[in-house]
């Protein structure tokens, strides 16, 4: 979690949904102490502005994906994407843009240097005036050292 001083904590989440009231209750208890100095998370944020079909990402995600600052178009980061995770990217994002909901999804990208990296990405596309999807925004969190359940 970003704390208000720009480092970041580790948290442990209880949650509790309520959803025909539409709620959910959360309580965080920071578990930094508990962990390694090493064990450093990378999360950044991401924005893809379908009008003109560009990404802006983080400085971190700069870092993750191993690019330059120059901005991104949605081809690009697909071909990223390692190929037994691009078609169901694609779809989940798609799917996301068209039902106007949140997206949700873990994969993994093959960097340069042939490296692979695992990713968790979440976001929620934001409608435009004329209410239709304007962009998407979202975070994503290097999960490569996380055991997978997959």
């Amino acid at each position: 979690m970003l704390g208000r001083d720009g480092s970041y904590r580790w948290t442990r989440w209880n949650t509790k949904t309520i959803p025909q009231d539409q709620l959910l209750y959360a309580v965080g208890i920071d578990i930094s102490e508990t962990r390694r100095d090493s064990e450093r998370v990378k999360v950044g944020s991401w924005d893809w502005h379908l009008p003109t079909d560009r990404f802006s990402v983080s400085e971190t995600l700069l870092d993750v994906f191993a690019i330059d600052g120059a901005p991104w178009r949605y081809q690009q980061f697909l071909q990223r994407v390692s190929p037994g995770d691009r078609r169901r990217v694609d779809r989940e994002l798609r799917a996301s843009l068209a039902e106007a909901q949140p997206y949700s999804d873990e994969f993994s990208i093959r960097r340069p240097d042939g490296s692979l990296c695992r990713l968790h990405s979440a976001g929620r596309s934001i409608p435009g005036p004329d209410g239709d999807p304007d962009r998407i925004r979202g975070i994503t969190i290097d999960v490569t050292d996380r055991p997978t359940a997959r």
